[in-house]
């Protein structure tokens, strides 16, 4: 059942941004006047055709569905009569081509803007910043953050969940600069600078902010067990929900963060614990089951604490505005990821990020399933995420992207003519094969991720 929802939650969300990034050459195209001869979703063999509008468009479903492109009337491409000359793409005025290629793009942003400014006004649930447990050493740390603290604005952007503040950290980080993080501590809001300097762009990836040294806080220092999966080894051990955690490898037990730690430390190897078990005290030894992620070996139990209801619900958050103040939020939110997006494709071409960061469809259909199965507004977020990549990406100035296309106008515009279809043909190469080893890193990237860990 998993691997349906994420199938179809891919290909839902690549029809989604297909059509809108489509939609928009087709939208301009016609506002210019240019005639589209098809509006196809997907590449390869057409699937199913229909024909609408004065001009008989084909719109068209096709066999492979990563992708799509509207076609439009041009003398390049084929034959066109006297009487319709006006309405050729390449008889346009280099800004009307510009525009209309642009528009895709632009569609993908306007996109991701109507999704933020949607899920704004309905409101984004979300965790209140406040740290928890700060690791001695980390950048949080020598900032003088302490448990407790309740971040309020960060490079004077203002917080309100951990989601807003993950975002700016990770811009911050990326930047590699100093930034001002103010915060309440008791109520007072006291002002700590944060120096990302020794942050290289190849740790901008899952697992940042967490080495950053900000973790949320533990509601769970009881150590009472809360869930217990059936056959783990947990459940072999003898334990069970209820029972509370005493003592860990001889160590008293201090918070959730110990017996995780001694569990990931232990794969394979037996743990002893003291548990109160019915008010009875009990020894046990529990041999935690070896998983591999992020390529080593760690130590897995299957169980779960207790969660103290009301401390969650005091940890809880709302993000929401009304219409004008979510329009704005939406719109800001976007240029910002779009802006972060551009600066660690820079990384990546001035070799100051790994490739490892480059995700391929694999990787994007697993986050799709993943978000999918968390409910519909993950999944709109992840949609919206995902949309402003493919606007930025299309923008780059590869040829065979629309990004391609711009920089021969531009370079149209600079000559006093057409860009000659000789060096329009060598950069059609030159692209095809960019884009060929791109996804090839990609792609090993997705199988690395997903299959080996």
């Amino acid at each position: 059942m998993g691997i349906v929802v994420t199938i179809a939650a891919f290909l839902v969300a690549i029809g989604v941004l297909v059509v809108f990034h489509e939609f928009g050459h087709y939208l301009v195209a016609r506002l210019c006047n240019v005639k589209v001869l098809r509006f196809s979703i997907g590449f390869g063999k057409p699937l199913w055709i229909r024909k609408f509008g004065k001009d008989s468009t084909e719109l068209a479903v096709c066999l492979l569905p990563l992708g799509g492109f509207v076609r439009m009337l041009d003398e390049r491409e084929g034959e066109v009569f006297p009487e319709e000359l006006h309405r050729a793409f390449n008889r346009q005025h280099v800004i009307r081509r510009i525009l209309i290629v642009i528009a895709g793009p632009v569609a993908n942003l306007f996109l991701a803007s109507f999704i933020y400014t949607v899920l704004f006004i309905h409101g984004i649930p979300g965790i209140r910043p406040v740290l928890g447990f700060v690791p001695p050493h980390s950048i949080a740390a020598e900032a003088h953050l302490a448990p407790g603290d309740v971040v309020d604005t960060i490079g004077g952007h203002r917080i309100s969940t951990w989601q807003s503040m993950s975002v700016h950290l990770s811009e911050a980080a990326a930047n590699g600069k100093t930034v001002i993080v103010t915060a309440a501590r008791h109520g007072v809001k006291q002002n700590f600078r944060l120096n990302f300097s020794g942050i290289g762009s190849s740790s901008i990836n899952s697992g940042l902010i967490e080495r950053l040294g900000f973790l949320p806080p533990e509601p769970f220092v009881s150590g009472v067990l809360g869930e217990i999966e059936p056959g783990s080894p947990a459940n072999q051990s003898g334990l069970v929900p209820g029972d509370k955690i005493m003592m860990i490898e001889g160590q008293a037990y201090t918070g959730w963060e110990d017996l995780v730690q001694a569990v990931r430390s232990h794969p394979g190897k037996p743990l002893k614990l003291v548990v109160n078990h019915g008010n009875k005290i009990e020894y046990l030894t529990i041999k935690p089951k070896s998983v591999k992620t992020g390529g080593r070996n760690i130590g897995w139990i299957g169980a779960g604490p207790l969660i103290d209801p009301a401390q969650i619900k005091a940890l809880r958050t709302t993000e929401h505005y009304g219409f004008i103040d979510a329009s704005i939020h939406g719109v800001t939110r976007t240029l910002s990821m779009s802006w972060f997006t551009l600066e660690m494709i820079a990384k990546l071409v001035m070799g100051n990020a790994a490739l490892s960061n480059l995700s391929g469809p694999l990787t994007i259909a697993d986050y799709a399933g993943q978000s999918a199965r968390m409910g519909i507004i993950p999944y709109l977020t992840f949609l919206a995420l995902v949309s402003i990549s493919l606007g930025i990406l299309n923008l780059l100035p590869i040829p065979l992207l629309d990004g391609g296309h711009l920089l021969y106008y531009m370079a149209e515009i600079v000559k006093g003519g057409p860009v000659s279809d000789k060096a329009q043909a060598i950069g059609q190469r030159i692209g095809g094969v960019l884009l060929v080893v791109l996804m090839v890193f990609a792609f090993y990237n997705d199988i690395n991720r997903i299959f080996i860990g």
